[in-house]
This record gives C-alpha cells, structure tokens and sequence, in this order.
C-alpha cells in the first residue's frame, strides 16, 4: 500500500484555497487525482480520501489495451465540502513517491438539471 508521506509542500499557507460554490447544491461532489503512480489501485485511492469523509467511489484511469495506470483518477465524495476539504489537504502531497495534484469539479447527475434544447436544422 502506498505510504502518504507529507514532506513535500506540507505547509497549509502553500496550499490553494478552494472557494465554496454560493448557491450552488452541496450534492456529490467529483475530485480529480492526478500525479498518482502506477502501482496504486482503486482501494488505495478510496483509503486516503476516507479520512476526509464518506466516499462513494474512487478509481483510477487506465489505458485501454495495456491496463496501466494513466497516472490519474477520480474520487467521489459524500458533499461538496468533504471534496474542498481533502482537496486543500492533499494538494502537493506526497503519495507513492508522486506530488497530488487535485481539482474539485462539481458533479450533476444528468437527470438533475434539464439540459436546453438545441435546435436541429432540415
């Protein structure tokens, strides 16, 4: 299992600060991973976010013939503010030899917001 080694850009004042999203719903919430090395799986990933809250999922993109590791993931979080939370404590650290680099995207499921209508031309 990969080591979480907090030596490389542990200091909070060099960590970015996530804004929260006014007026937007506090549902699931998507984090991109990236920088991971090859040997961690999905568990791995699903283990260090845990600590930041509840994880509905986490995996790792591979290459579709080869099965490797891409280097980078996705983790689903239980709330918007779980994923700013691990996002902000993660961001630079170490994991598996590999500086983290995360995103917070806000996810929707398709069926939430009615998606407008383009008009198709004859």
């Amino acid at each position: 299992m990969p080591i979480l080694s907090p030596e490389i850009n542990d200091s909070a004042a060099d960590r970015p600060v996530l804004p929260k999203s006014e007026g937007a719903p506090m549902g699931k919430r998507v984090l991109y991973v990236g920088g991971l090395a090859e040997t961690v799986s999905d568990n791995d990933l699903c283990d260090l976010f845990r600590e930041y809250g509840a994880v509905a999922r986490a995996y790792i993109i591979r290459h579709k013939y080869s099965g490797k590791s891409a280097g980078y993931g996705f983790v689903e979080m239980g709330s918007g503010e779980q994923a700013r939370n691990a996002a902000v404590a993660l961001e630079g650290t170490a994991f598996a030899g590999h500086s983290l680099r995360l995103y917070v995207t806000p996810h929707v499921a398709q069926n939430s917001q009615p998606q407008p209508s383009i008009p198709q031309e004859h």
